[in-house]
């Protein structure tokens, strides 16, 4: 079974954080900071559930250090995007990238839906408008 260290070692190397093993061994953040205080023990559930974990990432040798997740392999980025988005991952490597552009992307979709509405509702607004002026003819001074 793994140690705390070779756990703390592995998360680093997969870019994964707590908050992904918490949710992967079905407990709260909390308790796996406890797990790796100095008085703290992973329970043997959660060591045989990062076990599995560990034994099917990809090791290093087998991808490479600087091979990406499938996420962004899978966008057609140029040289230099591809660039930034490694230095990204070197400066941030506790973020969980897929999760980042998800919620990115929701965001994105989320905002650009309440403005589609807004302009719906305005160009409602100004076709009701028309009609009634056309109705009642222009108001004069």
């Amino acid at each position: 079974m793994p140690t705390k260290e070779e756990i703390k070692e592995w998360l680093k190397e997969i870019g994964k954080d707590r908050f992904w093993l918490a949710q992967e061994c079905g407990v709260t953040k909390p308790s796996v900071d406890g797990w790796f205080t100095t008085r703290g023990n992973v329970p043997a559930k959660a060591l045989l559930v990062i076990q599995q974990l560990m034994d099917a990432a990809p090791k290093k040798e087998e991808c490479g250090e600087d091979q990406e997740p499938d996420v962004i392999t899978s966008l057609d980025f140029s040289d230099e995007e591809m660039e930034v988005v490694r230095r990204f991952q070197k400066n941030f490597p506790g973020i969980d990238l897929e999760n980042y552009l998800r919620n990115k992307v929701i965001e994105l979709c989320a905002g650009l839906d309440k403005q589609n509405k807004f302009l719906i509702e305005r160009d409602e607004t100004t076709s009701k408008v028309a009609e009634d002026s056309a109705e009642y003819g222009n108001p004069t001074k």
